[in-house]
């Protein structure tokens, strides 16, 4: 293959496959493998490009704030209460300054008809994404929200496309040489995405969206403008009619955003919101205000700051990028998080030469910056940074404007060049090996989750080769916290389960070795002191007792709905002969049942409570926790 069709076809290739993975990345609980296939594509992209990529090619105030981000990182874990989740973190997060670097390491020569490419890959998967959220909406009768997990982050994707489209189709001139069929094709896009976006029912999209229009419309040709605006308002009037004749929450229709004072006290997301941001400020006064509590936390120290009657969110995003970055990354974070999708969008903006488009094929770089803009502002009411599809998008536009741009080719980049271009091939080196570190670190997390997430682990006794899988694991990544879970796990268990007093306290000592050093790589995690207190709780003597009584405490405070754990301490204080202290633990975890999700740990709560609250002679908290009982054994769960 001729070096220029390399150069043009797997910058676009990348960035197509790249973005299909993305969607089926849905968070570290639930697919990490995934981010380790995502990881290894970006890598192999990284690779040929700074190979090809001339010395100098990345100098300059975008490159640099991307590179200080990537090291930022790298780096972030050595700060955090719970490394491994920041790790992990941390690499969802490397998506959008790696793909700025690798998508500006493409040749000057290359990167136009690179970039058309992939646009057109692009702007037919957008097709694609509008048309599933529309089956949604329609079929489904659900929000629409395609392969992402959440309505508004789908509503943020779309708005990307939606308003790079209105942009060509505002822009582009008349293409009388392909035919009306030629310029009939945006127009028949925008009411895919307008109809998508509409079905999204996401108020933040919509408001967000209505507050970059205007920076949309004063970079249109004013004589364009006004023959094609009409389609696109009848467009979106259609859309929104839709949904007012067709609701299936008339409580997020356009109606009620209007109403958007009223919805601040009566609406259940909008309070829930508050209750959340409070709660997440509440973290930050208590967290170290330069590094935070550290990258992809939140969810661990959200349970220990929840108001009890917030019920609308599942407490793993604080639905503020920017509240959430100062309270897990600190300032550093927050610095980072404002470079790169407010100040880097709005200087490229500034200074955007946007002339008007002779091809509608290509949004404008100006069209794209808006977008980034428009997802700044979304930002303030969902989670939208951490959305791996988006990130891509982010760092892939911005890198496209700054190539565009003059700042791009300004004389004193190649002033910096001669700097780097001393030694480029151990430069080249040095920079690969910063990338693929990392990577394999990720790849070795995605097969320990993949590995260890299925039910074979549950059995009651493990084969040689899962004994070998286990200890090869938590050599590999000591600090990785599903191995060593289920290792301590399974001392307690044979410890439960031998008669032997010699045996069992090796057991118990191995068991708690391993709980120390799981407190001790995994600080924020309730699940460190839950073992430990399972240990000594396990040995019985009085003082031992008294230790699991306190570590049990500090599991439950820092996960309050978690029923497993307080039925743990429910018993110690029962063998302590602490009466009163169970009877409050079993008042105090009925504010959090509509949280809890292990079923079958609940039924064993509920059993226990009731006894402790006969045991009071508090009938009608026995009696309700009996109802609790019987319901959920009717259902099939048992203890």
């Amino acid at each position: 293959m001729k070096p220029r069709t390399v150069g043009v076809f797997y910058p676009a290739i990348a960035v197509t496959v790249l973005f299909a993975t993305t969607f089926l990345y849905r968070g570290p609980g639930h697919s990490l493998h995934w981010l380790s296939v995502c990881s290894v594509i970006l890598f192999l992209w990284l690779v040929l490009s700074i190979v090809r990529c001339r010395p100098g090619e990345m100098v300059g105030w975008l490159p640099a704030i991307a590179l200080a981000y990537f090291s930022w990182l790298l780096v972030a874990p050595w700060f955090s209460s719970y490394p491994y989740a920041t790790w992990n973190a941390s690499m969802q997060l490397a998506l959008l300054p790696l793909v700025l670097l690798a998508w500006i390491c493409v040749r000057g020569k290359h990167e136009k008809e690179a970039w058309r490419l992939a646009w057109r890959s692009l702007y037919f998967g957008a097709a694609i994404l509008a048309t599933w959220g529309i089956y949604d909406y329609i079929v489904e009768g659900t929000r629409a929200h395609g392969p992402l997990i959440d309505a508004n982050a789908y509503a943020a994707l779309i708005n990307l496309f939606l308003l790079s489209t209105i942009s060509c189709f505002l822009k582009g001139e008349p293409n009388r040489a392909h035919g009306w069929l030629k310029n009939f094709v945006p127009l028949v896009v925008i009411a895919l995405l307008a109809f998508a976006h509409a079905m999204s029912l996401s108020r933040g999209g919509w408001l967000a969206f209505v507050a970059v229009v205007p920076l949309l419309v004063r970079r249109c040709r004013i004589s364009i403008f006004s023959r094609r605006s009409g389609a696109v308002v009848l467009v979106f009037f259609l859309a929104h009619a839709t949904m007012e004749l067709y609701p299936i929450d008339a409580s997020r229709s356009v109606d009620a955003l209007l109403q958007a004072p009223q919805l601040l006290e009566t609406d259940a997301n909008v309070q829930a919101r508050l209750k959340i941001w409070r709660s997440t400020w509440n973290i930050i006064t208590n967290s170290n205000p330069i590094v935070g509590t550290g990258l992809g936390t939140f969810k661990t120290y959200y349970s220990m700051y929840r108001d009890p009657t917030e019920k609308q969110s599942s407490g793993n995003l604080a639905h503020n990028d920017y509240l959430q970055a100062l309270q897990e990354g600190g300032l550093i974070q927050l610095a980072f998080l404002l470079a790169l999708v407010v100040f880097a969008p709005v200087r490229l903006l500034h200074q955007a030469s946007d002339p008007n488009l002779q091809d509608n094929d290509v949004p404008t770089p100006a069209s794209l910056l808006i977008g980034v803009v428009c997802l700044a502002i979304h930002s303030t009411v969902n989670f939208i940074q951490f959305v791996a599809p988006l990130a891509l998008l982010t760092g892939l536009f911005l890198a496209h404007a700054w190539r565009t741009s003059a700042t791009s080719s300004t004389p004193s980049r190649n002033r910096f060049g001669a700097l780097v271009s001393v030694r480029p091939a151990f430069a080249r080196a040095v920079a690969i090996t910063a990338i693929g570190i990392p990577v394999c670190v990720v790849v070795i997390d995605g097969a320990i989750f993949k590995a260890f997430s299925g039910r074979d682990w549950q059995t009651a006794s493990l084969s040689p080769y899962q004994a070998s899988m286990l200890n090869t694991a938590t050599a590999l990544r000591p600090s990785n916290p599903i191995p060593r879970s289920i290792f301590i796990q399974r001392l307690l268990q044979a410890a439960r389960t031998t008669d032997e007093r010699v045996a069992r306290e090796q057991l118990l000592d191995a068991a708690e070795a391993e709980a120390n050093i799981f407190i001790a790589k995994a600080p924020a995690l309730a699940a460190g002191h839950y073992f430990l207190g399972a240990v000594r709780a396990a040995r019985g003597a009085p003082s031992d007792l008294r230790r699991a009584r306190e570590d049990f405490e500090r599991a439950v405070r820092r996960v309050p709905p978690a029923t497993g754990v307080r039925l743990e301490l429910l018993r110690v204080y029962q063998r302590l002969g602490q009466k009163e202290q169970a009877y409050q633990s079993v008042i105090e975890a009925r504010k959090w049942l509509h949280l809890e999700k292990d079923y079958p740990s609940l039924v064993r709560f509920a059993h226990q409570a009731h006894a402790v609250a006969m045991d009071q002679r508090d009938s009608a908290e026995a009696a309700q926790w009996a109802w609790i009982y019987g319901r959920l054994t009717e259902l099939g769960f048992t203890g």
